[in-house]
């Protein structure tokens, strides 16, 4: 499975009020609704898994910090954002990592992804102080469970068959979530950050 990049032990760790920050993209409704609704189908037959009751996204960074440097993050993110343009994402099938650990749809367009992320991760690793703190994703993808063991994996892989699925949005905005660092705490919505509009084509 594919985690987050970081090089050093969070500064933060040792705050009793640690709150995850998670830095999405949100998929368009359909996908969202479908999203849900395989959660629920393996759920019932598969018991717990990670990820079982998080909004669908694709996560662009992770930060586990005090809830105290909340604008310091909205700061970052809304200066990162500056000057990149919305753009189209195209997701084309259900496919796993290689240790068999987590299901997910696949977006097609990670160069697409990239200088966006990179952006704002760098903002707000100099709004908060800290580069360590904030931790990339290598590979963006939209998880769909996670954490299996071995016969959990099997058995979803199976409810999941074919495997197929194509859909296309435009990525027009950023999603900020944030949550307790306590068992069963679940993300909230903190805010949207808008991207440009695209270039209009000329004729």
């Amino acid at each position: 499975m594919a985690k987050p990049e970081a090089t050093e032990s969070a500064p933060f760790e040792t705050e009793s009020t640690l709150h995850r920050f998670l830095l999405v993209i949100h998929p368009h409704a359909a996908l969202t609704e479908q999203v849900e609704e395989w959660k629920d189908l393996l759920a019932s037959h598969i018991g717990y898994f990670s990820g079982r009751h998080s909004i669908p996204h694709i996560t662009l960074f992770v930060a586990d910090l005090p809830g105290t440097l909340e604008a310091a993050v909205i700061k970052g993110i809304t200066a990162g954002a500056v000057g990149h343009r919305s753009f189209a994402l195209h997701y084309d099938g259900i496919t796993h990592f290689p240790d068999r650990k987590t299901i997910y749809v696949a977006p097609v367009q990670k160069e697409a992804i990239a200088p966006v992320r990179s952006s704002v991760a760098c903002h707000v690793r100099s709004t908060i102080g800290s580069n360590e703190a904030v931790m990339v994703t290598n590979e963006p993808h939209l998880t769909i469970a996670a954490g299996l063991k071995a016969a959990q994996f099997d058995k979803a892989w199976d409810l999941l068959a074919p495997h197929i699925h194509r859909s296309d949005q435009t990525v027009d905005e950023l999603l900020l979530l944030r949550r307790e660092m306590r068992p069963g705490a679940r993300y909230d919505v903190v805010q949207p950050f808008k991207l440009t509009a695209p270039e209009p084509t000329l004729f």
